[in-house]
């Protein structure tokens, strides 16, 4: 049961550590693309009006044809981006280990803590309580041992008693006997 109580606590530790560090990359994550998007947008805003100052000196004729073009190369650029930063974002997921609680985590990890804590205490206090009544019952066991061992004593020394009384009774049988067969054949002679 110990063991098995042990495997828990361990399991319950790697759980948490597991959350913990999952928690941890899915903010960074979360705060890495964020940054990303954030300067993405920037950086399209000063595109877009590069490219307005660019198109409206464009000739008329050419001008429905470069906006809808400027249009299209901002979007495909603004997908690249994106897409650039998302690998990103999964390789910092996959490359940070680093475990820096957070608020919320640090107050899980203490109530977590504080449960383990606990659990132990009561596998110590149960622990103490098995022992203190292992020790009594190898007292009770020995004490009855020994009133065993007496009543057995007894025992064999009535077994003892009663098979001299038979062999008395056996030899007081026998001189009857010859002492009857003694009467008849002494009766007989007179």
């Amino acid at each position: 049961m110990d063991n098995e109580r042990q495997k828990k606590i361990e399991a319950g530790k790697l759980k948490l550590a597991e959350f913990k560090k999952k928690r941890l990359k899915n903010e960074k994550a979360k705060k890495l693309s964020e940054n990303l998007i954030s300067s993405t947008a920037q950086e399209n805003c000063g595109g877009n009006l590069k490219e307005k100052q660019t198109t409206e000196e464009s000739t008329s004729m050419n001008n429905c044809t470069m906006k809808e073009y400027s249009s299209y190369d901002t979007n495909k650029d603004n997908a690249v981006d994106k897409s650039s930063a998302q690998e990103g974002v999964l390789q910092l997921s996959d490359e940070s280990d680093d475990s820096v609680p957070f608020p919320e985590e640090a107050e899980l990890v203490s109530l977590y803590d504080q449960k383990i804590k606990k659990y132990q205490e009561a596998i110590c206090q149960r622990d103490v309580i098995i022992q203190q009544l292992s020790c009594r019952l190898e007292s009770a066991m020995n004490m009855n041992q020994a009133k065993e061992s007496a009543g057995n004593q007894e025992v064999q020394n009535l077994k003892e008693e009663i098979n001299m009384l038979h062999l008395q009774m056996k030899e007081a049988a026998e001189l009857l006997e010859k002492q009857k067969s003694k009467n008849e054949i002494q009766a007989n002679i007179q």
